[in-house]
């Protein structure tokens, strides 16, 4: 996320530098911008990691960190929840599908 905060500053900078501009080629710029900007939050494709010289801590903590504002791996998560409760229906299981329950109908009050 920090990484997407520093370039739509930078988009932004780049947008109050064109002062200087007649208005046609501020709009071209403008636009140009906005299609970078557009080009840059687009999703980017899973990538395979190393198991050797991944920093599994390191990509823990970010996890935890930007959990909110991860609405695919929540999604996964929930799904893996459902998932294990109908192929086991185990007593674990089941709590956790009530828990998970919860937490579903609280954030949709």
């Amino acid at each position: 996320m920090q990484e997407l905060k520093n370039h739509d500053e930078a988009l932004q900078a780049r947008v109050q530098s064109l002062a200087h501009l007649p208005n046609e080629a501020k709009a071209a710029q403008r636009q140009l911008i906005a299609r970078e900007r557009l080009q840059y939050r687009k999703p980017k494709p899973a990538q395979r990691l190393d198991r050797q010289r991944t920093d599994w801590h390191w990509l823990y903590r970010q996890i935890k960190r930007e959990w909110k504002n991860l609405k695919g791996l929540q999604n996964r998560e929930r799904i893996w929840c459902f998932l294990a409760y109908i192929v086991d229906g185990s007593v674990e299981n089941t709590e956790a599908l009530d828990k998970l329950y919860a937490r579903f109908n609280a954030t949709d009050n």
